[in-house]
């Protein structure tokens, strides 16, 4: 059983985004560019861009050996080997990069909260490959396509951002020509979610996991539809995907959480700190190079979008071989391998 203080620590600053939702629904409320992006700002050096800063440091603590010099100096040159050759695909294929990028961050986030779903949450009864896939689509889903159903103008703004850094300039169709394929993903994607959870529930019955489950799935629905695309994402890449990532980070390095929360908390961040300075001077060395230096806020982000993009390839592969080491998320699991224990 994990601690409640742990627990408050990594979950409930995601759960609390959820109740952001009733204010977007129930008030006009506008803000600029600016105060969206914030959150992406402050991901510069809290939770977001660190997140992944220690993934050299994964191998070893996962395993319990260490990687000596040799085995680091080989992890950080396929590490940036993968993310330069990514880099490059964007300055020669910007908008198909740019799907890839939406592509796999949809499979990374929904990858990370399997890990919850199924670890933390104590999912313990025994699922196929075929549950465990739909709860990775619907949890990816939820940040990466609610907002396009949404607020297809906005998404679509946010696309031409990020690809106009190499491309020049690119410009969609009027959004109001995708309502027939909006409805179509809105019927198909809801269906989902409808069928994963009543699956779920007339096969396992109104357990613990099931209403975490549920309520999470629900809530962030609810979030992703009312508030702004790139507050609610932005707010969401360090709440909810950063923080538990962090999470288990923590607990690789303290399984029994020996330390006080705040105490590895620090540590994380103290660890993480070299190479989030190495990404951010990375990014000002990016900022110089692209073909088309912008000038703006939502510029700004775009080519910070683009270097977390490039830095997502070798930090999901990180991520997939925790998975393999700790019993594949995607296969049947028993109720050993799971942290939260029914009562």
């Amino acid at each position: 059983m994990l601690s409640n203080a742990f627990v408050r620590s990594v979950l409930l600053p995601g759960w609390l985004l959820i109740f952001l939702s009733p204010f977007f629904l129930l008030f006009d409320i506008n803000l600029s560019p600016a105060w969206q992006y914030l959150p992406f700002g402050v991901s510069l050096i809290f939770l977001g861009l660190p997140h992944g800063a220690i993934d050299h440091l994964v191998p070893g603590r996962q395993t319990g050996r260490p990687l000596y010099t040799r085995g680091t100096v080989l992890f950080f040159i396929g590490y940036v080997a993968l993310a330069a050759v990514y880099l490059l695909f964007w300055n020669w294929f910007p908008v198909p990069s740019a799907v890839f990028f939406i592509l796999l961050t949809w499979f990374h986030w929904g990858q990370g909260d399997l890990f919850f779903t199924y670890r933390w949450f104590n999912q313990s009864h025994h699922r196929s490959r075929l549950q465990t896939a739909s709860s990775l689509i619907i949890r990816g889903g939820l940040p990466m396509l609610v907002p396009f159903l949404a607020f297809p103008e906005i998404y679509l703004t946010v696309f031409e951002t990020f690809t106009d850094v190499f491309a020049g300039s690119i410009t969609f169709s009027d959004s109001g020509e995708l309502l027939p394929l909006r409805l179509l993903l809105s019927g198909i994607f809801g269906g989902l979610i409808i069928l994963y959870l009543g699956y779920d529930l007339v096969a396992n019955g109104m357990s613990k996991s099931f209403l975490v489950d549920f309520l999470e799935i629900v809530g962030l629905s609810i979030y992703f539809w009312a508030v702004p695309p790139i507050l609610a994402v932005g707010l969401y890449f360090c709440l909810w995907h950063s923080l538990r990532h962090i999470g288990r980070l923590i607990f690789i390095d303290d399984r029994d959480l020996r330390r006080p929360v705040w105490i590895s908390l620090y540590r994380f961040f103290r660890e993480s700190l070299p190479l989030t300075l190495v990404s951010l001077l990375f990014l000002v060395g990016l900022y110089f190079v692209v073909p088309s230096q912008p000038n703006d806020v939502s510029g700004l982000a775009g080519v910070y979008l683009v270097m977390i993009a490039a830095l997502t390839l070798p930090h999901t592969i990180v991520v997939a071989w925790m998975d393999r080491q700790e019993n594949d998320p995607l296969a049947p699991l028993s109720p050993q391998r799971t942290l939260f224990q029914e009562n």
